[in-house]
């Protein structure tokens, strides 16, 4: 069948564009940016539409469109542009590309809205299809919801909706639902307040910027400030000019937990302008928040690396807090990209400013700043009067103590809690300890399905792999001999919480890791009881360095700054002083930071116990240069997975050859080794290999990879 028009349709897991048919029914509404619904392997498929064209096309047995499933959600032609370079440079097919632009779908029975559309072409199938049908096509171009027809026919049709939904007979939508309000709240008893004039520093930085806010124009800006130098209060400045000027804001977090912490701040200065955005929403609040950007209604968005492809209506400019987290990076699903990088490229197809805050910035930001590829913006001084705390370093091979919390730092956190004072104990490890060990037989339990030990939890007994979930009862008797040695060896944040028990027993406390914050705002609820409760004491991983201000926090102890020096990964030394110099920034009217270590002399230790960004950047800068690192060197990772570990070790050095016989036909430069087996082989039940792409030119990589014919599932 010929059509008048035809649609280029980019579909999820398919490489390649799709041509379809535009019937006439949709030719006067359907546009470039559309989310469509297409047959696909006699599935019912969603796409975005990448373009249209007139001319008949030279394949044959082109399928129609089957329709448009909400008018309301398309992707302008600014995020197409976008959509296009991500999946250019990050080499992911446009359709995957397009699920990060997309809202989610929903499934509850009552936001289903329905209504009749046509007889279908073909014949129904069954007693109970032709009943929906009929009941429909009674009601006319009336929508019901998909709970009221269980309601009026008395049975679930949710099969029969469906299979109707595919002949196109009926039109399907869903019905948005309101983010959470409570999430929107501001925090009881925290200052929200703002300084009603900035800081000299602060007014500096501004007038660097919002010049471009006016104009409209594009420029990425580093802002490099210390811990409490008023970085979001800068960043509200902005945003209010932004808003003064009718545009809108996007303002990223690493972290979902940090969401409702930061829109608080941002709530009570723009009120209903701001909408929250992430994951742990249910779809329907997603899909609110997504068409309340897209219709104007919300002019803010803040949210983690996601939150950045949502349709705000002409933003004015972006904010990337904490820019030198790695959760910016999407590495566990297509797409993969960076969302620091991407919100970079956002600015400039937009022509607006992108403002990069940390008070630790990667050296890659840092390097681009002093080269002059970003404009450096400084705070030096903290605001409101905070101090910085005086930071020790505690020797642990010198410690006489067994305990895993030294002498020095338990007779600190004595003084501290007997002046009122709070207290934040830092181990980036949670579990009891990352391994049970049998001395007789040296005996360690796996993973089955992961290269990795598993991890003693020992509150519930079990044994945990933190890669893949696996969970398993702990024994009494070691599996392998029967000995009844076999004990914990090393500590997690479990471990820590039994020894605070045990030295400070009157004192109440908090743990704050993955485990005890699995549920929906569990992050807030312990912020607020840290802020406002009785207890004294936080323990916790990683996520209490995230920004995260603690007015009474007098002393803060990390137990073991050691624990991401020994990992093969060349920002080893990088993570660990920023994550070092984030903790210690959770102390705000001075105080104290004691950091145990068995490595002091390591640069991440003696740089973050000096505050010395800049001789930490200079130092680290050297020995990216002599090994080839970033940001001198572009480096990319191909990785293959299987199931058997014979066949991924085939394929990789297959792909290898291909890659070097493809390298000298192009005359590159660039590296290829491998292929290599990663220090975690085998993950979720797939063995991997590894080959590590190095490049000095920029799109080296890029011009190689798409030459490759990459083999795919099942190959």
């Amino acid at each position: 069948m010929d059509y008048e028009v035809y649609a280029h349709v980019a579909l999820p897991g398919i490489p390649e564009v799709l041509t379809y048919g535009v019937p006439p029914e949709l030719r006067e509404n359907l546009v470039v940016g559309h989310l469509v619904e297409v047959p696909l392997r006699n599935k019912r498929e969603r796409g975005v539409v990448v373009s249209l064209q007139a001319e008949h096309p030279s394949v044959e047995g082109i399928k129609a469109i089957f329709g448009i499933p909400d008018p309301e959600i398309s992707v302008d032609e600014k995020l197409l542009e976008l959509a296009r370079w991500t999946s250019e440079y990050y080499l992911t097919p446009l359709g995957d590309v397009f699920r990060a632009f997309l809202p989610p779908k929903t499934l509850a029975g009552e936001k289903i809205m329905i209504r009749f559309r046509s007889d279908p072409e073909r014949p129904l199938r069954g007693d109970r299809q032709r009943e929906l049908l009929e009941f429909l096509r009674r009601r006319g171009r009336r929508w019901i919801t998909l709970r009221g027809i269980e309601k009026e026919l008395g049975r679930d049709y949710r099969d029969q909706v469906s299979a109707l939904r595919r002949l196109g007979a009926i039109e399907v939508r869903v019905r948005a639902g309101r983010s959470a309000e409570k999430e929107l709240s501001s925090i009881p008893g925290v200052d929200l307040s703002l300084p009603e004039v900035p800081t000299r520093e602060q007014r500096a930085a501004m007038n660097r910027v919002i010049p471009f806010i006016e104009k409209g124009a594009f420029r990425p800006f580093l802002l490099h400030g210390v811990t409490g130098s008023g970085k979001t209060a800068l960043y509200l400045w902005l945003v209010e000019r932004a808003l003064a000027r009718g545009r809108g804001a996007i303002v990223l977090v690493p972290e979902i937990g940090l969401t409702p912490q930061i829109a608080s701040v941002f709530i009570k200065r723009f009120g209903d302008n701001v909408v929250l955005y992430h994951s742990s929403f249910p779809p329907e609040e997603r899909l609110w928040a997504w068409k309340a950007l897209k219709r104007g209604e919300r002019r803010v968005v803040i949210g983690p690396r996601s939150a950045l492809f949502l349709p705000v209506r002409d933003p004015g400019i972006i904010v990337v807090d904490e820019e030198h987290d790695p959760s910016y990076k999407q590495h566990e699903s297509a797409p993969f990209y960076n969302a620091r990088d991407v919100a970079i490229m956002r600015g400039k197809i937009e022509g607006i400013p992108v403002v990069l805050g940390s008070a630790t910035p990667s050296l890659e930001s840092y390097f681009n700043a002093r080269k002059g590829k970003y404009v450096l913006l400084e705070l030096k001084k903290r605001i409101r009067g905070y101090r910085m705390p005086d930071v020790d370093v505690v020797d642990m091979r010198e410690e006489s103590s067994s305990s895993i919390i030294s002498i020095r730092l338990a007779e600190s956190m004595r003084r501290t809690l007997r002046k009122g004072g709070k207290v934040i104990l830092f181990l980036n490890r949670r579990g009891f300890s990352p391994v049970l060990h049998c001395p007789d037989c040296g005996y360690v339990p796996k993973c089955p399905h992961c290269s990795v030990s598993l991890v003693y939890h020992r509150k519930e007994r079990k044994l945990v792999c933190h890669l893949c979930g696996h969970t398993e009862d702990a024994p009494s008797l070691c599996p392998r001999c029967g000995s009844q040695k076999i004990k914990p060896l090393g500590f997690g944040t479990e471990r820590v919480e039994e020894e605070v028990r045990r030295l400070f027993p009157e004192e109440s406390y908090l743990r704050m890791d993955l485990d005890t914050t699995r549920r929906k705002g569990a992050v807030d609820r312990f912020y607020r009881r840290f802020l406002k409760g009785k207890e004294k004491i936080m323990i916790g991983t990683q996520m209490v360095t995230k920004g995260f201000d603690f007015p009474e926090v007098e002393l803060v102890g990390v137990l073991n700054a050691d624990v991401g020096l020994g990992l093969p990964d060349f920002r080893a030394e990088e993570r660990t002083f920023q994550i070092l110099t984030q903790v210690t920034g959770r102390i705000r009217k001075g105080g104290r930071c004691l950091i145990q270590t068995y490595s002091p002399e390591a640069p991440s230790v003696v740089f973050a116990v000096k505050g010395d960004y800049p001789s930490f950047y200079e130092r680290e800068l050297e020995s990216r240069k002599e090994f080839r690192y970033p940001p001198f060197y572009r480096l990319a990772f191909v990785e293959i997975r299987s199931r058997d570990a014979g066949r991924a070790g085939e394929i990789a050095s297959r792909l290898h050859g291909e890659m070097l016989k493809i390298r000298d036909e192009l005359r590159l430069t660039l590296d290829i080794e491998g292929p290599l087996i990663p220090p975690v082989e085998k993950v979720r039940g797939y063995f991997r290999r590894r080959l590590l792409l190095r490049s000095s030119r920029p799109l080296e990589i890029q011009n190689l990879l798409k030459k490759m014919e990459m083999p795919r599932r099942g190959d």
